[in-house]
Formats: C-alpha cells, sequence, structure tokens
C-alpha cells in the first residue's frame, strides 16, 4: 500500500469528537531508516495532537487511525483506490472507538487493516 501521510501531515477529522485537524507526530509498528520519514497509509495507527478543535482534545498526544487517504494505493484486484482528501477517526487511550458518527465516505480497507 502506498504510504501517503509522513509525520508532520495535516489531516482532516472524520467524525463527532470535536477535534477538526490533526498533526501527526509518529506512525505505530515503524522502526525507521537515516534520513527516512515515517509514513503512515490507509489502516495505519498513529500518534497525533489536536491543531484546531476544542480545547479539551488539544495540547494532548492521543492514538489515531487513517481511513481515507489522497495518494492513491493498488488493491489486489487491480483497482487504484484514492480519496479527496486524507481523514482520520480518534481514539481513546484505551485504543476504543471514541466518536459517535462517521461524518464521511470510506474505503472497506481502512476497517479491515486496523
Amino acid at each position: 500500500m502506498s504510504l501517503g501521510l509522513p509525520v508532520a501531515a495535516t489531516v482532516n477529522c472524520a467524525d463527532n469528537t470535536g477535534a477538526k485537524n490533526l498533526y501527526i507526530i509518529s506512525v505505530k509498528g515503524i522502526k525507521g531508516r537515516l534520513n527516512r520519514l515515517p509514513s503512515a497509509c490507509v489502516g495505519d495507527m498513529v500518534m497525533a495532537t489536536v491543531k484546531k478543535g476544542k480545547p479539551e482534545l488539544r495540547k494532548k498526544v492521543m492514538p489515531a487511525v487513517i481511513v481515507r487517504q489522497r495518494k492513491p494505493w493498488r488493491r489486489k484486484d487491480g483497482v487504484f483506490m484514492y480519496f479527496e482528501g486524507s481523514c482520520f477517526f480518534f481514539l481513546s487511550l484505551l485504543f476504543r472507538v471514541d466518536f459517535e458518527r462517521i461524518n464521511i465516505m470510506l474505503a472497506s480497507t481502512s476497517l479491515v487493516a486496523s
């Protein structure tokens, strides 16, 4: 899968937690290589902070899952998938879903991969 969201990317919110923009700090499961930025794709868990949104969500490091990305990726059946923009879902600190409603369309890959 094409890694479309590197560290320091700003991503929009896809749920009703009150966050507007997310700033990616790190990607879970990436060990790294010299001078290469860790990147995330659909279904990856990232650690992030809220840059715009409710004051109680800001200035805290929280886990999130990427559910849409603008960079195209190829599925096993040969179809190239991409979205209009990149989006995420916030998770609670216990890695449970922290929202009640989804505001966007999703790819089925994002739900299976996480």
